[in-house]
């Protein structure tokens, strides 16, 4: 397998993009695993961190990684009743570890004001 590496562009818009969403991070991070995932299943994880948030929020979540990256970050396969999602396995790799970054920031962040 061949792990294409995102643009420094693509990813500074990705990290802008998850730092004003934890959503988002929700979404990529079920994602991350490699696996399918039913839209259902990227709204509950969604909802996990945003309680107000809808199956067409989660499209417009697809949507908006899909136009940073490109089309072919996220593959998709429709059913009859259901769309499932993945992430490209070229991308992965450096998806998991732009989900690191962004985690090791927020402790940082949150250890910082541990003197409140």
């Amino acid at each position: 397998m061949v792990t294409i590496m995102l643009s420094e562009d693509a990813a500074k818009k990705i990290r802008e993009m998850l730092a004003k969403d934890d959503a988002k991070i929700a979404i990529l991070e079920a994602l991350s695993d490699g696996d399918w995932h039913s839209t259902v299943d990227l709204w509950r994880a969604a909802r996990s961190v945003r309680k107000f948030i809808g199956i067409v929020g989660v499209g417009v979540a697809l949507e908006q990684i899909q136009n940073i990256v490109g089309n072919e970050i996220l593959q998709k396969k429709v059913g009859v009743e259901t769309a499932e999602w993945r992430i490209n396995p070229e991308f992965l790799e450096n998806l998991r570890n732009l989900l690191e970054e962004l985690r090791e920031e927020k402790k940082k962040k949150i250890t910082g004001l541990d003197f409140m």
